[in-house]
């Protein structure tokens, strides 16, 4: 098996020692490689690496860079690490566990002791960056070797480690590098497993503390101090417990009511469990109990003195579990982590499944008045609308405080809303002279499809094109046209969609973004690997061919599970447009990928990309956002000093909440409770209600009064409801 896509997109240079002499065969003369392979240091890249460890090279090497001699005590840093495989097990199994894990190698080679009936041979992995702690490199391969368990060589883990050449390489992926972040996670369970043990084989419970401390101590030296909980830790003995009524909880989460029935359970979910009982009062009195009784069920069973034969130290671990967990502060295990049961998922965990259930009617919340309110809205977007800046104002402001309306008497700018129909609704409202960019609605409905066509391949450019050449003939496209170019070329107040804001060249100099524009700024998409594969065939030029391929490799050989920048420059893009144009099974957004910032591979479906496009502001105009859900992080990462963020804060709600908390009502929640979620609606008077998309026709059919063309996903903006009571059924 050999991966033939290498890109050669930073290659890192690894300072290590590299041999100098070749051979064809195993090398019969270790101590004579031993005594001059430290006087050869060598910085040199990941491809030549591979090619002189391989034949017809076969040079030995040490991954790391050792100073004035062959052991442990020489090593000085490391960004190479290696392991052994001569078990028998394939280098396709090998690969296999380690995307299992979301990692890759970086190249493979078959040793010089493989044989047709046992392969053997070694995997190498790069850093991009350089290890300089010698406890922390053992615990990177240590990592390594985890994931294997007993079908690789343990002596690789020693710094020193000679690992001779060999034949031919069996795999390449030179731009893989080591996730550190997932070995990191891998240390820190390991270490945690290791105190585990540890307080598992001491006998005097007085004695616990002392064993974590010393275990503590070893961490903070192994551990990279940036990523560990367990090295980092404080002592959390002492944690804030809840009280809990277990016979109830029991009847709504099923593997809790396992546990306490006895029931013999795997390891990672006697952790869960404990990691949520530990804050529980009495739930480490009731984990300790429960695992007495499944001892006291199980323990004649031939089954259970089988597993005690393979893991014999299980029993204690599991009732180590509980001391650890507290000591190093975790946070309770999520459900859906280690519950088998679907149901058991509707809890975030069991101090969520704890909480009362019932009707919480809250008192109206305590925060500014709406006066107070409205006048310091009216105040930041004053000074944001006087001031002689090109800057960009974000106000922050919760919904109802009349933000739309303190802007409908503004003249000279552009005021852009989320869709049609939003801006359609303000129109009407306005207090001086506007124009309005006319909605595709009065195009004719082939041209409308035409153009829904265009826009799922990402073809906008082609839009324009099209609309020209269209309104030759048609009066109502060429009448269209005109009342575009109307509010184009005007310096009158003009209404249009955020899409149309961000790609116009207009000749005011502030443009208003009514609600938070970021969905069309940051723009996501879809598209499938046979689009591409597609895309290449169909194509001509040779040049764009071959970088379209390239791509494909990057994809399907599992290079792009991480964000990846989308950097592949085409010749003829122009012959791209009109190859997706003409053959309608292109399924997808194809030509906005081409123009996208990153892209991501599925983690669950391989054959789909996710991408990511970033649109600029006009750098030339004042730009000013009234929204409710502004996040100040993302805009001021996005935009850094040009932004001010101005937030009105909370305002006190005028009414009444009413909040069920009965059930979760997630989709899945709302399948099993349809008849309350019904009779709850009914009794309420059958306002009108807001649910998922997907819930809107089921409950039609039962008389509720649905809310037409708005649901969850599509709320921004809407004030069709206002001054009635509604109802709002999910969670969102």
């Amino acid at each position: 098996m050999i991966n033939n896509f290498v890109s050669l997109t930073n290659i890192i240079s690894h300072k290590l020692l590299l041999d100098h002499k070749q051979y064809q065969t195993k090398p019969s003369d270790a101590g004579a490689i031993t005594n001059r392979i430290a006087n050869h240091p060598r910085d040199i890249d990941i491809v030549e690496l591979s090619k002189q460890v391989t034949s017809p090279n076969g040079k030995t090497w040490i991954p790391a860079y050792l100073e004035g001699g062959r052991t442990n005590k020489h090593w000085k840093s490391q960004s190479v690490f290696a392991i052994d495989f001569d078990s028998g097990m394939s280098f396709e199994h090998v690969l296999e566990r380690l995307q299992g894990k979301g990692l890759d190698c970086t190249f493979a080679y078959e040793t010089f002791s493989s044989t047709p009936d046992l392969q053997k041979f070694r995997v190498a992995f790069q850093l991009n960056q350089s290890i300089i702690n010698s406890d922390y490199r053992y615990s990177i391969q240590k990592a390594l070797i985890s994931i294997f368990s007993l079908e690789v060589d343990k002596a690789c883990k020693d710094a020193s480690r000679m690992f001779y050449g060999g034949r031919e390489l069996i795999y390449k992926n030179y731009g893989y590098c080591l996730d550190l972040a997932l070995i990191d996670a891998m240390i820190e369970q390991n270490m945690f497993d290791e105190a585990v043990t540890q307080v598992a084989k001491t006998k005097n419970p007085k004695n616990y503390s002392q064993v974590l401390k010393r275990h503590r101590k070893k961490c903070e030296k192994s551990a990279n101090p940036y990523i560990y909980t367990i090295a980092n830790s404080k002592n959390h003995t002492q944690l804030d417990q809840v009280q809990a009524d277990f016979k109830n909880m029991r009847e709504d989460v099923k593997i809790l009511d396992d546990l306490i029935a006895g029931k013999w359970l795997d390891y990672p979910t006697y952790r869960g469990l404990a990691l949520n009982l530990i804050f529980i009062r009495g739930g480490v009195a009731l984990y300790n109990k429960s695992l007495e009784l499944m001892e006291k069920i199980h323990k004649d069973t031939v089954e259970f003195k089988q597993a005690l034969k393979e893991k014999p130290n299980f029993l204690d671990r599991i009732k180590a579990l509980p001391t650890v967990l507290k000591h190093y502060g975790y946070s309770p295990e999520r459900l859906v982590n280690f519950s088998p049961y679907e149901e058991d998922w509707v809890y975030k965990n069991l101090l969520y499944a704890n909480k009362k259930k019932g009707i919480v009617r809250l008192e109206p919340f305590q925060g500014k008045s709406v006066q107070e309110a409205r006048e310091e809205l009216k105040y930041y977007l004053g000074n944001a609308l006087s001031a002689s800046d090109n800057n960009i104002y974000v106000i922050k402001v919760p919904t109802g405080l009349g933000k739309t309306e303190m802007c409908t008497d503004l003249s000279k700018i552009v005021f852009a809303f989320p869709n049609h129909k939003l801006k359609d609704e303000v129109a009407d409202r306005m207090k001086t002279a506007y124009k309005l960019t006319p909605s595709e609605d009065k195009l004719p409905q082939e041209v409308r499809e035409k153009l829904k066509y265009f826009y799922s391949r990402g073809a906008n450019c082609a839009v324009t094109r099209y609309l020209k050449e269209m309104a030759k003939n048609d009066l109502q496209v060429e009448q269209y046209r005109l009342d575009n170019f109307k509010c184009y070329d005007s310096v009158e107040t003009v209404l249009t969609t955020h899409q149309k804001a961000l790609y116009i060249n207009w000749k005011h100099d502030t443009i208003i973004f009514d609600e938070d524009p970021l969905s069309t700024l940051l723009t996501t998409g879809t598209i499938t690997v046979n689009d591409l594969v597609r895309l290449k065939t169909g194509i001509a030029n040779t040049n764009d061919k071959n970088t379209l391929a390239c791509l494909i490799d990057e994809i399907t050989q599992g290079h792009a599970k991480t964000h990846r920048v989308m950097d592949k420059m085409f010749v003829d893009l122009k012959a791209i447009e009109d190859e997706v144009l003409s053959d309608t099974k292109y399924e997808s957004k194809i030509l906005h990928f081409f123009e996208s910032k990153y892209f991501i591979v599925d983690p669950q479906d391989p054959a789909t990309i996710h991408f990511i496009s970033k649109h600029e502001l006009p750098q030339d105009k004042k730009i000013v956002i009234l929204s409710a859900t502004a996040n100040e992080t993302i805009y001021r990462l996005l935009f850094g000093d040009r932004l001010s963020f101005y937030d009105v804060g909370d305002v006190e709600i005028v009414g009444l909440v009413i909040q069920d908390s009965t059930y979760s009502f997630s989709r899945t929640s709302l399948n099993k409770q349809l008849e309350y979620v019904v009779s709850k609606i009914m009794e309420s008077g059958n306002n009108p209600t807001l649910t998922f998309v997907s819930y809107k026709e089921c409950l039609k059919g039962f008389n509720i009064n649905i809310v037409e063309n708005v649901h969850f996903g599509k709320l921004t903006g809407h004030n069709t409801l206002k001054g009635q009571d509604i109802n709002v059924v999910g969670t969102f």
